[in-house]
């Protein structure tokens, strides 16, 4: 059976997923081919090794923190004029490096606020004031908690949690009114996988001190680069400086 061109417009404006799908192609197409190698050869191996072959761990934590640094560098050569951006991707490997290699939980969540404020900067347009205030803010949040009795890490971490959604509202806002925007696309989908990330990190975190049952700790942990690794590579095209490639609607 033929369908008319009008029916096949018509099809499509019923379909928008469709045409998100041509413009994410548009946008793999743009990307130095490179570098989809390199972060899918990352990717997979990881994952492979995790699953396949634990006793070699150090190997793909090696792999992750490798796969955190070139997000950064890729940024910075592709975005260098969205300083927010690049500013936000680096604070986001400093706190990985703290968390991966130091160990220290409360510092590194405390560095990501930075991050992810740096984010919501970048997606508000907010002036670069604001980050006095929120730091400002962090302090009172902080002091608060500790006089309440609250562990220092909870408070860090509701504050972290606070401006990852916020963030992630920001970015559901910036999609809705530009859907065929590639970066809108990248930026909405890269907050979200962050958030099953961190939900992930928050079971893991329950589960070995008991609040959980343990059997869900090596799971969460596993699902936690699942999701962490492509959210980086999708945040770090989402610059809202560039020159978005559209297609019609």
């Amino acid at each position: 059976m033929s369908v008319s061109k009008t029916e096949g417009r018509r099809f499509e404006s019923y379909c928008p997923c469709q045409n998100r799908w041509k413009v994410e192609l548009k946008l793999i197409k743009h990307i130095d081919i490179k570098w989809v190698v390199i972060w899918s050869l990352i990717y997979f191996s990881f994952i492979f090794i995790d699953l396949a072959l634990p006793k070699y761990m150090l190997l793909s934590s090696i792999l992750k923190y490798t796969g955190l640094f070139l997000c950064v560098i890729y940024t910075y050569a592709t975005c260098k004029k969205d300083t927010r951006l690049v500013l936000a991707m680096l604070l986001t490997f400093l706190a990985d490096t703290i968390l991966m290699l130091v160990g220290a939980r409360l510092i590194g969540v405390y560095v990501f606020c930075f991050a992810q404020m740096f984010h919501t900067l970048r997606l508000s347009r907010a002036p670069s004031a604001a980050l006095m205030g929120y730091f400002v803010m962090l302090f009172i949040v902080f002091a608060s908690g500790i006089l309440w009795g609250i562990p220092a890490l909870y408070v860090v971490s509701f504050s972290y949690a606070a401006t990852l959604l916020t963030n992630l509202r920001l970015s559901w806002r910036w999609y809705r009114s530009d859907r065929m925007n590639p970066c809108a696309i990248n930026c909405l989908a890269g907050f979200l996988l962050f958030i099953c990330c961190d939900i992930n990190v928050a079971l893991s975190y329950l589960s070995l001190t008991g609040g959980i049952p343990a059997f869900i700790a090596p799971i969460s942990s596993f699902l936690v680069f699942v999701f962490y690794y492509p959210s980086q590579i999708l945040i770090s095209n989402s610059s809202n400086l560039a020159s978005p490639m559209k297609i019609s609607k």
